[in-house]
């Protein structure tokens, strides 16, 4: 049976009193029907966030800084926190996927027990296009260390 014989056998009084077996009918004869919701796929972009010690990427400066992880908190335009990811120090890059958008971060060393070893880096109006990877560089210089 095609499309267009399945539809005009879906004629009679019950035709406009069920729509939803319309749309199922039509889903069962091979189109897709969306009943509302939203797809966010490929409108995803990605921030990449790669920092330094004193400009060095040598794990060994993630020991004298006595850090364990970056503690790399992520905000909407509005402020709201939109997620917070913690890699090891001495990866030295992280990404994560976000929706396109306007994102501020903030960057803080940890040590073992989660307690902050640095100052916190702030970094504002940082622009994620749907498609693209946005690179962001921190250095953690020497007078950050706490």
């Amino acid at each position: 049976m095609n499309d267009s014989s399945l539809i005009s056998s879906l004629s009679g009084p019950w035709l406009q009193a069920s729509p939803l077996l319309i749309a199922l009918a039509i889903g069962a004869a091979g189109c897709e029907v969306h009943t509302g919701g939203s797809s966010y796929e490929g409108d995803d972009g990605s921030l990449t966030i790669d920092w330094t010690l004193d400009d060095t990427d040598d794990p060994f400066a993630c020991d004298d800084y006595g850090a364990r992880t970056l503690e790399i908190i992520i905000y909407d335009e509005y402020e709201s926190v939109e997620s917070t990811i913690r890699p090891p120090c001495d990866s030295f890059e992280a990404s994560i996927d976000l929706l396109d958008g306007v994102y501020s971060i903030d960057a803080t060393l940890l040590d073992r027990s989660g307690t902050d070893v640095s100052t916190t880096l702030s970094i504002g109006d940082i622009d994620v296009y749907a498609g693209e990877d946005t690179p962001i560089s921190i250095d953690f210089p020497q007078d950050s260390r706490r």
